[in-house]
């Protein structure tokens, strides 16, 4: 590590300079002065962005503790959780209404924005059994907002070990039809062991959400996309099969395997009409702690004409990675990955591929709106001065952001990136990146 330190601390140095901070940024923008972190945020090719979040209030004393660790679904052992919702248009308007409250456990959720619309989706632990509801709200950008509506009911213990529940998740087409992709497995007593499958629900602009239904090929865990043409995606970050469907098409009829054998972390990017990115580790996927982590060599394929390339292997001979994660632009992407060197000190690498701009050694690639520029940040495991800077597409030119951390939300079809963070116990920002 020590012989890249001073190479990092020149570029960094370079990165942070005051005469090209936040160039193109938005000035921060307070969206709440209480203690908050962003849940999830989204971007569209018009400038607008959404924030969303929760917060807690009646919060339950230590005191009861041992006796909600022998009674988890009491409803007085839950706090009031209320989900936040805010807008920011691209010409400066900001809306922020509390979309929904009630008892209920940590919650997940995912945003879109797109063609004036906003959808919010989000699941959470409900009171009174280990299930988990899926809800959602959905409207024009400043309103009005639908009322809170239950999507349906999953259990995602199988994926996530019992963590942070991150479903329905979200994905926007580009004619604005939203698509919600939630577990198959509806409750601990359907799916005594993991299941195969997701359920699906499609909303056109306007119009509120259709009748869900399962596709029982798809990967547990799976997540949606859609390409610049409009066809859509299903992957996971655990399975090396990848769902597809035609354009307008609510069907998944193609169904792609990337590799045989078990897969982690496989990242799939976008970044055109049939063309993309997608990168995995070739080892056995874990939702166990106690497990650690599954190394290996990071693989990728790229996405031409529809069609996914043979794999090739992106990490040096010998090298074995904890953690990767790829972002796509057009002819090519980088990818980026945590490894251990020989005194077991934590290192990030990346490597940028065909058209993709080159990123500081140490640096982390984080994400990538439709038009290619990309967001890159900080390592993870070093402490560093770097801030979360975009380097706009066929550029080399860098634009730090104010924050080091933040939750990131990139346009999928043209050029805006969204930014929200709060520094500890401090209010929550947003602010937002346009050429």
């Amino acid at each position: 590590m020590s012989r890249v330190l001073p190479l990092l601390a020149a570029v960094l140095t370079a990165l942070v300079a005051p005469g090209a901070a936040h160039a193109a940024w938005s000035g921060p923008l307070t969206l709440t002065r209480s203690s908050a972190w962003p849940a999830a945020i989204a971007a569209d090719s018009a400038g607008d962005a959404a924030v969303a979040w929760a917060t807690e209030k009646g919060r339950v004393p230590s005191s009861m503790n041992r006796y909600c660790a022998l009674h988890p679904f009491k409803p007085s052992c839950y706090a009031i959780t209320q989900v936040h919702l805010a807008v920011r248009t691209a010409s400066g308007r900001v809306v922020s209404r509390t979309v929904w409250e009630g008892k209920s456990g940590e919650v997940g959720m995912s945003l879109v924005i797109s063609r004036g619309q906003v959808t919010l989706g989000w699941g959470a632990y409900d009171v009174t059994d280990p299930n988990e509801t899926a809800r959602e709200v959905h409207g024009t950008l400043l309103g009005p907002w639908s009322q809170a509506r239950v999507l349906g009911h999953f259990l995602d213990y199988l994926i996530t070990g019992g963590h942070t529940p991150f479903y329905p998740q979200l994905a926007v087409a580009p004619n604005g039809a939203v698509l919600a992709v939630w577990s198959a497995c509806g409750s601990l007593k359907r799916c005594p062991g993991a299941i195969q499958g997701a359920t699906l629900a499609w909303r056109a602009p306007g119009h509120s959400f259709g009748r869900a239904y399962k596709v029982s090929a798809a990967p547990e865990g799976s997540a949606p996309s859609f390409d610049a043409a409009g066809r859509a995606y299903l992957h996971s970050s655990c399975s090396a099969r990848v769902l597809l469907a035609a354009p307008g098409s609510y069907v998944f009829r193609r169904v792609v395997t990337l590799a045989h054998g078990a897969v982690r972390d496989l990242s799939l990017g976008l970044s055109g009409a049939g063309e993309g990115l997608v990168s995995w580790i070739p080892t056995h996927c874990s939702v166990d702690q106690a497990a650690g982590p599954m190394v290996g060599p990071v693989l990728t394929s790229r996405l031409t004409g529809g069609v996914f390339a043979a794999p090739v292997t992106v990490t040096p001979a010998g090298v074995s990675a904890t953690y990767s994660e790829s972002v796509a632009v057009a002819g090519g992407g980088v990818v980026g990955w945590s490894s251990l060197d020989r005194f077991s000190v934590p290192f990030d690498a990346n490597v940028s591929l065909g058209s993709a701009p080159a990123l500081p050694a140490d640096a982390t690639p984080l994400a990538a709106d439709g038009s290619g520029d990309v967001v890159f940040g900080p390592p993870r495991d070093v402490l560093s001065s770097l801030h979360l800077t975009v380097i706009p597409a066929g550029s080399t030119a860098v634009q730090p952001s104010a924050a080091q951390f933040a939750a990131i939300g990139a346009a999928p079809f043209g050029r805006t990136i969204a930014i929200g963070w709060a520094e500890p116990k401090g209010p929550l920002r947003l602010s937002v990146w346009r050429p």
